[in-house]
């Protein structure tokens, strides 16, 4: 787990949390504390694709909670909790809240590092009656075939290109002679048609893009950036 995964409010829940809620955590973390069990805390560790969802029943897991204070595009980490028919709480950003919300197979918070408002919302989800409803929604929930899904994927490329020249306009990417000049990097995104404002998986893709230009110029996502602003001026 890492610390756009949620790591740093997980280890103060950990810190925050009384022994009525034991915490499990399924997967690898980068941070040598979350690798450590505790009284009310167990390490799992790293698990294959396609795992997660027999680990969460076989261990007993009443709630999934996905804090992950960076936007996820879809999260198939998600979809693998769908399986377990296990009731989700997550913050409400990215695809992970959009899709919760959509589908109604669980509860969605503000992002917070707020733990007691966090501990209090599990404590209440558990024992609502509105859990039980969750779990009758699963039973009704129908998942996308592979072929779906790839039908999909086809058409939002498609509209992805057939728009490319209308979403953005990169008018200047200052050139970087250091680290430090970073902060002058400026992006300016120009919505040229009304019709395409609806295009917000277009959209949010690109601001993930140029937030991550402002961190670095000498990496691959970097030369992709350049690749991209290319493509757009033709």
């Amino acid at each position: 787990m890492a610390v756009q995964k949620g790591s740093e409010i997980l280890k103060a829940l950990i810190k925050k949390n009384d022994d009525n809620i034991k915490i499990h955590l399924f997967g690898k973390t980068f941070d040598e504390k979350l690798a450590e069990n505790a009284p009310n805390y167990i390490f799992h560790g790293q698990y294959k694709r396609g795992e997660l969802s027999n680990l969460l029943v076989e261990n007993n897991i009443d709630l999934v909670c996905m804090f992950t204070v960076w936007p996820e595009t879809y999260s198939y980490t998600l979809s693998e909790v769908y399986m377990a028919k296990i009731p989700i709480l997550a913050f409400d950003i990215g695809a992970v809240g959009e899709r919760l919300k959509k589908d109604k197979l669980g509860w969605t918070i503000p992002v917070t590092k707020d733990t007691e408002l966090i501990i209090n919302k599990i404590k209440k989800v558990v024992h609502a009656k509105e859990y039980n409803k969750i779990i009758e929604n699963f039973k009704n929930h129908q998942f996308k075939k592979i072929e779906k899904m790839q039908e999909e994927y086809l058409e939002l490329y498609n509209n992805c290109a057939d728009i490319k020249n209308k979403i953005v306009n990169i008018s200047s990417i200052q050139k970087m002679q250091d680290k430090n000049d970073l902060e002058d990097l400026r992006i300016i995104i120009k919505i040229k048609d009304e019709e395409i404002k609806n295009q917000k998986q277009y959209i949010d893709s690109h601001q993930y893009l140029v937030e991550r230009f402002k961190k670095t110029q000498n990496t691959a996502i970097w030369k992709l950036a350049k690749k991209i602003k290319g493509i757009i001026k033709k």
